[in-house]
C-alpha cells in the first residue's frame, strides 16, 4: 500500500489523537482523528513512518474500487462520520456532497459522479492550524486518576518554565479530554505521564524524535534512545522505521498567516515631488509651462533646483522655464557630463515671483504652472512630470511638511508568538511606479493561499522591504496621451484643472500593504510527503535534457497542461507559471523538493489538488477577486477568501439601452495588472483595465468598452455594470482611475474645463437584500453611497477622478449567489445573468457572497470620448491593510484680479519668552512667530458680480486656498504676498444707489516678500506673517 493512501494515515493504537470536537474525541473513533502522514504499519521496504499530525497530513484521496449509483466506494479507505457534508471531487472536477458515511469505505453522495477505478479527493476534510482550539483524546493502558501533559510550547521544558496541565479526573477511567490551541509555530513534541488511582505518578512519555531537540536538554541532559529505560524520568516513543509502530504523535500546526496592519500619519496630503517616475539613469530634467502661445520666451534664472545626480552629487542650479519643451535654458544637470543625470529632485523654487499675465514674456500669468519634466532625449507632452510650482505654491521640497504621507507597516502583527515579520511590501497605488511592462503586478500565490504583490511564485520580490515605514509623495500630471491612434500612442494620465479655482481637482491613492513572516524556518510540514502516489501520466514527456537551473522547459505537447498546475519529474515539483506552444514556464524545486537535472524524454506527472502545500501561509492575506484560486485550501474560514469582480457592457445599445444584450467577462486578472500604456484595443478589450479605453475600429464592442447610449445617455439606463462580490462585508469600494482627460493639446488653455457632454457619467448602487424583512427570496436593491469620484461633487461627473464610493451595509445585506437573485428586466434590474458564455455571474457566481452592483450610465459626447475613461483597479479599501490617500493641489489662487477698495490691514506678531531675575531685570527671547489675519473689502460695481464677488463667495464657502499681492508704496515697490483661507466674508447692501460692499477675513498661511523684479527678499522666503525664521533646514545654503 502507498504510504499516503488512508490506512497509513489513521493513528492506529495512538494513545493521544486529535480532534476537531469535543463529541468526536469523546467518543473516541479514531477514524475520525485528524491523520498522522505514515502511522507505519505497512511497513513497506523503505518507508519510514512519521507520526505528525500536520495541516498537509489531512488531505484524503484515493481510488473507487467499484461502480455504485450515486456511491463512492473504496475498499481501501477509512472513511469516519465526520466527513458527511463535505465535498468530493473526481478526476474531472465534478463535484458533489457526502450526504451519509455508509461505512468505513463507502459514501453516499448528492450525485453519481465517481465511476470504478477512478481517482478522488475529499475537499478539505479538516485542518490543523495554530490558534485553533482542538480536542486531544489522552489514553492510558489502565484505569487512572489523571492525566499530566507537557504541551512542549512553553519556554523550554523544565518545571519552571514548561507548559504543563495537570487533568484530574471526577472518577477514574482509563481517557480523558483536553482542549489545547497552539500559538507557537514549528513542531511539538508533547510529554504524557499518568496519575494512578493511589497518586503515583508514571514517567513521562513522548514521540522518539524529541531526543535531537534542543529544549529537552532542559529536562533530561542524558541521550535517550528508544523505548523503555531504567534510568530517566522520560522514555520515547519507538523510533519509525520498519518494523515499527509508533503510538505517541508529533503535532506540527500549520502557520497563521500574519496581519498586516497600515498607518498613515495623514489621510490628506497635497501633491508633491514624486521621484518614483525617475527609474532610468540616463534622464535630464526641465521646467515646461503650458501656454496657449509659446510667449513664455524670457523667464531666464528663475527657478531654483536642488538635485542629486548619479555621480551621488547634490547641486544647486538656477535654470529658466519656457512654454518651449525642453528649452535650452530650462535643463538640469547642465552638465551631465561633469555631473552626471538626475536621479533624485529635492527642491524646486520660483525666484522671480513677480505676477504677470498669461502672455507676459518673462513673468508666469497668475494660476499658471511651471511643471517639471523629465526626458532622457527629444522631448514630448507626454514626459513624466516630477512636481510642479506655480506663484500659488512657489516652493517644493522633499520633506516640506504635509506633501508626503508616511506609510508605517510597523503595527502588522504574527500570530504565532515565536514568527515575526520578515519583509514589507507597499502598493503606492502608482500603477507599478508607472511601468510600461505588460507583467501583472499582484500575483496569485497557490502555496501561500493569497495574492502577492511584486513577484510571481518562486520569483525574488524587487519591491519588499525590511524597513517597516515608506514615506511617499504624489504629483498632479497635466499629460495628455501623444501620437497616431492605436499601438504607437503613448498613455500619459491627465487630471483636469478647475476653472473656478484654478486648482486641480483633488484625486485618491489607495495605499496596500502585504508582510511576510519567517514562519518558513520553522516549518516543517512539507509537500514531500503526500502527493506523490496519486499522480496522473500527463501524456507529455521533457523533450530536453534538462539541467537544474532551467525555467523554460520544452515538452512535447503544451496543451496537455495548465497554468497553476503543480507537476512532477522524478522527485522535484514544477509549478507552472506560464506556457508557451511547448515550452512550459515553470517554479523550481517547488514546495521544499531539490532542483535537479532530469534527462529527455523524462516522465512528466501531474500531482493530483496541484500538489497541495499543507503550511506555506507566510503572506498576509489581501483583499482579491479570484472566485476559485485558493478555495478548498484545507485553512481555517478566515484565511480562505474568494471573490469576483465581473464588468458587463451593452454590445449594442440603443437610445434607451435595451436589456438583454450585456455581455459579461471576468476582470479579476486585469485587476491586478498595473501598467498604464496605451495599447490598441482588440476584441477582448484593454488587457490593463477593469473596463474603458476606446473599442475596436468596427465590428462588435470589446469586452472593455464602455456602452453609450445615444442623446444624454447619462439620464437614461444603465448600460454598463460592474459586479462585485466579496465574502466578507465591505464598505468602501476604491476605484483607481488613470482617465485620458488632462492637457488637450501642447498649446491649448489648461483652465478651460470639460464641456458637459464630454464626461457625463452616473453611477447607481444595488446590493443582495431581502425582497423584506420577513421574506426568504432576495433582490437587488439600491443603496444611498457617497461619491468621492467626482469632480468637486458636481453632478454627473462619477469616476472622473480616482477616489472611492462609501456606503453604511445594510442590515439585510446577505450571503447569496446568481441563482438566488432576480436579473432579467421588471425584477427591479434590467440586467442579464447569462449571456450564454462561461464569464457571466450564472457561470461564475456559484459560492454565498456579498454582491454590489454597480450601474453606470453614460453620455461621454455621445460615445466620442469614451477612451478617456480608463479603471485601472477595483479594491475594497475598508481593510486594515489599506489606506485612502486624498492628494490635494497646493496651489492658491490669485486675488489680485479683484478690486480692492479698502485698505489692507494685518498685525505680525512674534512668539516671545521672558526671563526675569530677582531684580525684575528681564531677558526677552524671540522663540517663533505668529500667523495672523488679513482684513480688506471692496465694492461691487455694475456688471463685476460673477468675476468679483461671486467668485469671493466661492473661494470662502469651498476654503479655496488664495493669495493677495500687496504693494509697500515708496519703498522701491517691494511687495508682500500673502497666501491664506478666506474664513469670513461679510456684504453690506445699502439703500438708495450706492454699490454694495464686502468685506474679507483671511487667515494667513504664510507670506513672502519680493522686490519689482520679483526675487526674494530675506531668506526666510516663505515664513510666517509674524516673521521669518532663519533656522529652518536646507539642502544647500
Amino acid at each position: 500500500m502507498g504510504a499516503d493512501e488512508q490506512e497509513d494515515k489513521t493513528p492506529v493504537n495512538f494513545i493521544m489523537k486529535v480532534y476537531e470536537t469535543k463529541a468526536l474525541a469523546e467518543e473516541g473513533d479514531e477514524l475520525n482523528a485528524l491523520y498522522v502522514f505514515d502511522n507505519g504499519i505497512d511497513n513497506e521496504v523503505n518507508t519510514v513512518s512519521n507520526p505528525t499530525v500536520a495541516n498537509g497530513s489531512q488531505f484524503i484521496q484515493g481510488e473507487t474500487t467499484s461502480d455504485t449509483t450515486d456511491k463512492l466506494v473504496d475498499s481501501t479507505a477509512k472513511f469516519g462520520s465526520r466527513l458527511k457534508g463535505k465535498t468530493v471531487r473526481d478526476s474531472a472536477g465534478n463535484t458533489a456532497t457526502i450526504t451519509a458515511v455508509d461505512s468505513s469505505t463507502q459514501l453516499s453522495l448528492s450525485s453519481d459522479i465517481m465511476g470504478n477505478s477512478e481517482f478522488y479527493s475529499i475537499l478539505e476534510p479538516g485542518f490543523y492550524y495554530t490558534y485553533t482550539k482542538y480536542f486531544y483524546r489522552i489514553e492510558a493502558s489502565d484505569v487512572v486518576a489523571g492525566f499530566i501533559i507537557d504541551w512542549d510550547d512553553g519556554e523550554d521544558n523544565s518545571k519552571e518554565k514548561a507548559n504543563r496541565q495537570t487533568i484530574m479526573l471526577d472518577y477514574p477511567n482509563n481517557y480523558a479530554v483536553v482542549e489545547h490551541t497552539y500559538t507557537k509555530h514549528g513542531t511539538f513534541f508533547p510529554m504524557l505521564k499518568t496519575i494512578s488511582v493511589d497518586g503515583f505518578h508514571s514517567k513521562f512519555y513522548s514521540a522518539f524524535d524529541r531526543f535531537n531537540v534542543a529544549r529537552t536538554k532542559s529536562f533530561e541532559t542524558q541521550t535517550l534512545g528508544q523505548g523503555q529505560n531504567d534510568f530517566s524520568t522520560l522514555s520515547l516513543d519507538l523510533q519509525g522505521s520498519r518494523g515499527t509502530t509508533p503510538r505517541i504523535p508529533e503535532l506540527a500546526p500549520a502557520n497563521f498567516p500574519p496581519t498586516a496592519i497600515l498607518k498613515v500619519d495623514r489621510k490628506s496630503v497635497f501633491s508633491g515631488i514624486d521621484n518614483d517616475v525617475i527609474t532610468a539613469t540616463n534622464l535630464v530634467g526641465y521646467a515646461f509651462v503650458p501656454r496657449a502661445g509659446d510667449t513664455l520666451t524670457s523667464y531666464d534664472e528663475a527657478i531654483e533646483v536642488i538635485y542629486e545626480t548619479t555621480n551621488d552629487t547634490v547641486i544647486k542650479e538656477t535654470i529658466g522655464a519656457s512654454s518651449a519643451l525642453k528649452d535650452t535654458n530650462c535643463v538640469f544637470p547642465s552638465d551631465t557630463s561633469a555631473n552626471g543625470n538626475l536621479t533624485k529632485v529635492l527642491s524646486v523654487k520660483i525666484i522671480k515671483l513677480s505676477e504677470g499675465t498669461i502672455t507676459s514674456n518673462n513673468k508666469l500669468g497668475p494660476d499658471e504652472r511651471v511643471h517639471i519634466m523629465l526626458t532622457s532625449g527629444t522631448a514630448a507632452i507626454t514626459d513624466d512630470v516630477v512636481t510642479t510650482v506655480s506663484l500659488g505654491n512657489p516652493l517644493q521640497t522633499l520633506d516640506r511638511p504635509g506633501f508626503s504621507v508616511l506609510a508605517d507597516g510597523s503595527y502588522s502583527q504574527t500570530k504565532n508568538s515565536n514568527v515575526s515579520i520578515s519583509t514589507f511590501t507597499f502598493d503606492t497605488d502608482k500603477l507599478n511606479d508607472y511601468s510600461t511592462s505588460t507583467d501583472p503586478f499582484i500575483f496569485p500565490n497557490i502555496q501561500a493561499g493569497t495574492d502577492v504583490i511584486g513577484v510571481s511564485e518562486g520569483g525574488t520580490n524587487l519591491l519588499d522591504q525590511v524597513e517597516s515605514t515608506r514615506r511617499v509623495s504624489y504629483a498632479h500630471k497635466f499629460n495628455l496621451h501623444s501620437g497616431a491612434s492605436g499601438a504607437g500612442r503613448v498613455f500619459k494620465e491627465g487630471h483636469l484643472i478647475n476653472n473656478d479655482t484654478k486648482r486641480f481637482y483633488d484625486f485618491e491613492r489607495c495605499i496596500k500593504l502585504q508582510v511576510e513572516d519567517t514562519s518558513a524556518s520553522t516549518r516543517t510540514d512539507s509537500a514531500t510527503f503526500y502527493e506523490t502516489n496519486n499522480k496522473a501520466d500527463s501524456g507529455s514527456d521533457a523533450a530536453e535534457a534538462i539541467d537544474a537551473t532551467e525555467t523554460a522547459i520544452d515538452v512535447d505537447d503544451g496543451t496537455d497542461f495548465s497554468i497553476n498546475q503543480v507537476i512532477a519529474i522524478d522527485d522535484e515539483f514544477m509549478l507552472i507559471t506560464g506556457i508557451s506552444s511547448n515550452t512550459l514556464t515553470v517554479v523550481r524545486g517547488y514546495q521544499d523538493t531539490t532542483a535537479a537535472t532530469h534527462s529527455d524524454n523524462s516522465n512528466i506527472f501531474i500531482l493530483s489538488n496541484n500538489g497541495k502545500f499543507g503550511d506555506g501561509q507566510t503572506f498576509s492575506q489581501l483583499k482579491h477577486f479570484r472566485h476559485s484560486t485558493y478555495l478548498n485550501y484545507n485553512s481555517p474560514t478566515t484565511v480562505e477568501a474568494s471573490g469576483l469582480l465581473l464588468f458587463a457592457n451593452n454590445t449594442n445599445p440603443d437610445n434607451l439601452g435595451t436589456p438583454g444584450q450585456e455581455r459579461w467577462s471576468d476582470r479579476q486578472e486585469m485587476n491586478n495588472t498595473h501598467y498604464s500604456n496605451y495599447s490598441t484595443s482588440t476584441a477582448a478589450g484593454d488587457p490593463a483595465l477593469v473596463f474603458g479605453n476606446t473599442g475596436v475600429s468596427s465590428g462588435e464592442k470589446n469586452k472593455t468598452e464602455l456602452s453609450v447610449t445615444a442623446a444624454d445617455g447619462h439620464t437614461k439606463r444603465a448600460t454598463n455594470y460592474l459586479l462585485v462580490c466579496q465574502q466578507e462585508k465591505f464598505e468602501k469600494l476604491f476605484f483607481r482611475m488613470s482617465n485620458n482627460i488632462g492637457l488637450r493639446s501642447l498649446n491649448s488653455d489648461i483652465h478651460d474645463d470639460v464641456t458637459a457632454a464630454d464626461l457625463q457619467m452616473k453611477i447607481t448602487l444595488y446590493y443582495t437584500g431581502k425582497v423584506s424583512k420577513t421574506s426568504s427570496s432576495f433582490e437587488w436593491n439600491p443603496i444611498p453611497f457617497v461619491d468621492n469620484t467626482t469632480r468637486d461633487g458636481k453632478e454627473s461627473s462619477s469616476l472622473n477622478t480616482s477616489g472611492h464610493i462609501s456606503f453604511e451595509a445594510p442590515d439585510d445585506w446577505t450571503k447569496v449567489k446568481s441563482s438566488d437573485l432576480p436579473w432579467s428586466a421588471g425584477n427591479n434590474l434590467p440586467v442579464d445573468s447569462d449571456d450564454t458564455g462561461s464569464e457571466d455571474p450564472n457561470t461564475l457566481w456559484t459560492e454565498d457572497m456579498f454582491g454590489i452592483l454597480v450601474a453606470i450610465s453614460a453620455n461621454l459626447g455621445d460615445g466620442g470620448n469614451k477612451a478617456r475613461i480608463r479603471c485601472n483597479n477595483v479594491y475594497p479599501a475598508d481593510t486594515a491593510h489599506s489606506a485612502i490617500i486624498k492628494v490635494i493641489d497646493p496651489h492658491h489662487k490669485s486675488l489680485n484680479d479683484i478690486a480692492v477698495t479698502q485698505g489692507v490691514s494685518f498685525k505680525r506678531s512674534g512668539k516671545f519668552t521672558e526671563i526675569t531675575d530677582r531684580f525684575g531685570r528681564s531677558e526677552i527671547r524671540k522663540i517663533g512667530a505668529n500667523g495672523g489675519k488679513v482684513n480688506f473689502g471692496g465694492v461691487e460695481l455694475n456688471g463685476d458680480y460673477a468675476t468679483q464677488k461671486k467668485l469671493l463667495n466661492l473661494y470662502q464657502r469651498k476654503a479655496v486656498p488664495v493669495y493677495l499681492d500687496v504693494e509697500r508704496t515708496g519703498r522701491s515697490n517691494e511687495f508682500i504676498r500673502i497666501y491664506g483661507v478666506i474664513t469670513n466674508m461679510s456684504e453690506d447692501y445699502p439703500v438708495g444707489l450706492q454699490h454694495p460692499k464686502f468685506g474679507i477675513e483671511m487667515a494667513v498661511e504664510f507670506v513672502s516678500e519680493f522686490d519689482s523684479n520679483g526675487a526674494p527678499i530675506g531668506e526666510g522666503y516663505l515664513m510666517s506673517l509674524g516673521g521669518e525664521i532663519l533656522d529652518e533646514p536646507k539642502y544647500i545654503l
